[in-house]
């Protein structure tokens, strides 16, 4: 957690909206003396990296402690208050697309299985034709069906005993 803090996507709107990098006087190798355009372009494309940040852990808890140094108190606490708001944004912004991608593989597995049942229950069907069966709770033939259909005997009574033998 501690370096998912100091990590260029938590710590670069932080110091973008505050200006951090000019407040450090990263930007210049003195105070009156500036980089090249070219030069300061790769520092402000490089991950930041921010001197008078300091984070630590609480001994023996989950606290962590954002610390941030500037002539401006305010600015200061706005800072450590930045970094952690971002850090939060962040980890919500990660679980949710994370919940994302988990949807949609869940969404596929279920597809698959969708389709693996009515595929199964085709080749029920035709395997039950096949075997001549009619209704599978039943277990009555198609012959029998027919004997009954064409038979004034009731074969129900002899055939629900034989299948209850």
């Amino acid at each position: 957690q501690m370096n998912l803090l100091q990590a260029d996507v938590v710590l670069r709107p932080v110091a973008e909206k505050y200006n951090l990098l000019e407040r450090e006087h990263q930007l210049s190798r003195y105070i009156f003396w500036r980089y090249s355009p070219e030069k300061e372009r790769m520092i402000r494309e490089a991950p930041i990296k921010l001197k008078k940040l300091k984070i630590q852990r609480e001994p023996n808890t989950y606290i962590l402690t954002i610390t941030y140094k500037d002539r401006d108190p305010q600015i200061a606490a706005d800072v450590a208050n930045g970094i952690a708001d971002s850090y939060l944004q962040n980890i919500f912004a990660t679980r949710v697309k994370e919940t994302g991608r988990l949807t949609t593989s869940m969404e596929q597995q279920l597809m698959d299985l969708k389709q693996k049942m009515e595929s199964s229950h085709l080749a029920l069907m035709k395997y039950q034709k096949e075997l001549g069966t009619a209704d599978p709770e039943q277990k009555t033939s198609v012959l029998v069906a027919k004997l009954q259909a064409h038979s004034k005997v009731d074969l129900g009574p002899i055939f629900a005993a034989y299948l209850n033998y």
